[in-house]
């Protein structure tokens, strides 16, 4: 047997622990649990739909890296790369509210 249709055929074999690699396994990172999970959690977030800042609406979606759309208004978001926020981001908003209300 081919080494490529063995692979095919042991990655179906596979049974999986958790959703997060099971996420990761169809991108097929390789070397150990903790990557696939990490992997499998990026993607996770990379696809789900997020909360729009503008409508409200849950229907922003990633568009490219770091670039979302909302499907609902049309409004394009610049964002994290696998989320719409990141914390750094969330920081930043925190500290120019702080400076708006003369803290």
């Amino acid at each position: 047997m081919c080494l490529a249709l063995w692979i095919l055929h042991s990655k179906k074999r596979m049974s999986l622990g958790n959703t997060y690699e099971k996420v990761a396994m169809m991108r097929s990172p390789r070397y150990g649990r903790r990557i696939r999970k990490l992997a499998g959690a990026a993607t996770k977030k990379k696809e789900s739909s997020y909360e729009c800042p503008k409508c409200a609406k849950k229907s922003v979606r990633r568009i490219s890296y770091a670039l979302w759309k909302c499907n609902s208004c049309g409004a394009k978001i610049a964002g994290g790369a696998y989320s719409l926020s990141t914390p750094t981001g969330k920081t930043a908003r925190r500290m120019l509210a702080k400076e708006e209300a003369g803290e």
